[in-house]
């Protein structure tokens, strides 16, 4: 029989994915908005 112990979530991990996640995707979205604000692509 497998221990439970084994699939127990580790919150402080979670978060600090969560967090890079968000910073990513904040870093993400800027860099695309660079490209479609553009005049070019606002015409």
């Amino acid at each position: 029989m497998e221990d439970p112990s084994l699939f127990r979530m580790d919150w402080e991990v979670l978060a600090e994915i969560l967090a890079a996640i968000v910073v990513l995707s904040f870093f993400i979205e800027r860099s695309l908005s660079l490209l479609f604000e553009h005049r070019f692509f606002v015409k």
